[in-house]
């Protein structure tokens, strides 16, 4: 059995991944047989292809996350965090023609 610290740790990875966009890092924390049923109550992804697939979507994004809440019983872990995209920064505009 996984450790609270050892879940907590997953979590805070899992909202790292996604804040990174690194699709492979969020499925490599997933079992070979795992579902993600994301919203609850749609269709499951089901395995690594599936997850993969459902968070292809992130891949090369970047977004500033933050866990702001998680609690962890027994094998089991329910969480809360913020997503947000990060600021890009603008090219200065260019200096009028003369």
């Amino acid at each position: 059995m996984t450790s609270t610290e050892d879940m907590r740790a997953i979590v805070a990875r899992y909202v790292a991944c996604v804040g990174a966009g690194d699709t492979e890092g969020i499925v490599a924390l997933y079992a070979e047989d795992a579902t993600v049923e994301d919203p609850y109550g749609t269709p499951a992804h089901h395995g690594h292809d599936g997850i993969r697939g459902f968070y292809g979507a992130l891949a090369g994004t970047e977004m500033s996350t933050e866990l702001l809440t998680a609690r962890v019983a027994g094998d089991s872990a329910a969480f809360s965090s913020e997503c947000s995209p990060r600021p890009t920064a603008r090219p200065s505009p260019s200096p009028p023609s003369t």
